[in-house]
């Protein structure tokens, strides 16, 4: 994982939370933003970080506070996960994690990159597989009552896994990020988001790295359904345009994001 403080300066900063205005935003929350001018920019950079030319896969945006994160804190793994476009990527694609918008300090992402943990990708079968977690707290029925392990890792493709204890996994952690930096690593990589207070806005970018990655081609749904959204999913939305919003005019007019509202607690 790289921590990049400071990574996107205050114009392209600002170009890039209009452009993501301006881009369609699906029910999937991918948003199609490849041939924005500040995807371009933030591609040059990030082939200048790796040292390497990277290509741009695709853009998803999400938004997190309290309520929103509560869903992802109870399902099955806690939210540990690998990207569900692993695959559709036969080689390396990072994610370069974004936040436009954070009003909360205790809000990030913690990764256990392969580097630091290659016993645990070693053990699996398939290098770079989609991952599926289940944790000791949501599942005890998987894991032996006496065991002192707590986390089961499945490729979700043929079902083989390990069994192992967070405790014992090195993780990197950013957390107090703002408008303007950027965290960088691997989609393949098991990470989980943190959330503690107050809003987030996140872009995930991906760039293929590997020049000779081959990239699955997108086929439509064979179900006539198309997948709508909530009352609630309709309010999110709304949310995120109106704080983008604020926060282009802020960056235009002040050169710096949104100050965090005022948290009042109570006694």
């Amino acid at each position: 994982m790289i921590k990049c403080p400071e990574f996107l300066p205050n114009h392209l900063a600002e170009e890039l939370v209009k452009e993501t205005l301006q881009a369609k935003l699906l029910v999937t929350n991918q948003l199609l933003i490849g041939t924005a001018h500040s995807v371009e920019l933030i591609r040059q950079r990030v082939g200048s970080v790796l040292g390497q030319d990277v290509v741009f896969f695709k853009a998803f945006l999400f938004l997190l506070t309290e309520t929103t994160y509560e869903g992802v804190r109870v399902d099955d793994g806690e939210g540990w996960h690998n990207d569900a476009s692993c695959n559709d990527v036969n080689g390396e694609c990072i994610n370069v994690w974004i936040p436009l918008y954070c009003s909360g300090q205790s809000s990030g992402v913690r990764v256990a990159t392969r580097r630091d943990n290659e016993w645990l990708y070693s053990a699996l079968p398939q290098a770079g597989a989609r991952l599926d977690v289940l944790t000791k707290a949501r599942r005890p029925d998987l894991f032996e009552g006496d065991g002192s392990d707590d986390l089961l890792v499945i490729d979700a493709a043929n079902g083989a896994g390990i069994s192992l204890k967070v405790s014992d996994l090195i993780l990197q952690t950013a957390v107090g990020l703002s408008v303007g930096d950027a965290v960088i690593f691997s989609q393949r990589d098991l990470h989980q988001g943190i959330h503690g207070d107050g809003v987030r806005i996140q872009l995930t970018l991906k760039f293929v790295v590997d020049s000779n990655a081959a990239i699955a081609e997108e086929t439509a749904s064979s179900t006539s359904i198309k997948p709508t959204l909530s009352k609630h999913g309709v309010l999110e939305r709304q949310l995120m345009r109106e704080l983008l919003g604020l926060q282009a005019v802020h960056l235009r007019e002040s050169g710096r994001v949104l100050p965090a509202p005022i948290s009042f607690h109570e006694a």
